[in-house]
């Protein structure tokens, strides 16, 4: 798979970004047979995917809070809350380490280059989403076309997005990056 200069996936729109997340958390949901390592390895492969998205990252970390109470791993239950209250921060300030797994086994804020397996699963769920986004048309859901965007979160993307740092679109159609300010409204 191409990766750019700093050997780093390349990047993808949002709605791919998403529907590459959802096949990897559905592929999650489905290795309910496999070890505990097997199942971890398809949450950092959507940790990898997510993280640059606010509402993604914050729902792959609950996730893998979640299944680290699961299995009674209490290193990875505070290495998850720690990450839970770095999530909104990281957003904030734009910074966030391509390619880190999100596990507590890792540092935090440690830039690191996915390995051969999480770019098979990444790969895979990539042409998986593919063949899924061209059998639905464009994609896009009525609600998406309408801006009311769903995510594993608890509120719209729409909602959700003023805590991450890519870019907006104002009224007048120009693009600016950034979180949005006291009193502005995304459009």
């Amino acid at each position: 798979m191409p990766t750019d200069t700093a050997g780093h996936l390349p990047a993808d729109s949002r709605l791919q970004s998403r529907q590459l997340y959802k096949q990897l958390m559905q592929g999650f949901a489905e290795s309910k047979g496999q070890d505990i390592e097997g199942r971890w390895r398809w949450l950092m492969a959507a940790h990898i995917v997510g993280q640059h998205h606010f509402p993604l990252h914050w729902h792959n970390h609950r996730t893998m809070l979640s299944f680290a109470l699961s299995k009674r791993d209490y290193p990875e239950v505070f290495g998850q809350l720690f990450r839970l209250s770095l999530v909104p921060v990281g957003h904030l300030i734009g910074k966030l380490p391509s390619g880190n797994i999100g596990r507590a086994t890792v540092s935090a804020f440690k830039r690191m280059e996915p390995d051969q397996e999480m770019k098979r699963l990444i790969t895979e769920a990539r042409e998986k989403s593919s063949r899924t986004m061209l059998l639905e048309g464009s994609g896009n859901s009525q609600g998406e076309r309408d801006g009311q965007h769903s995510s594993p979160g608890s509120q719209p993307l729409s909602h959700q997005e003023g805590l991450c740092r890519p870019r907006y679109a104002n009224a007048s159609g120009s693009v600016r990056a950034g979180p949005l300010k006291r009193g502005q409204h995304q459009q």
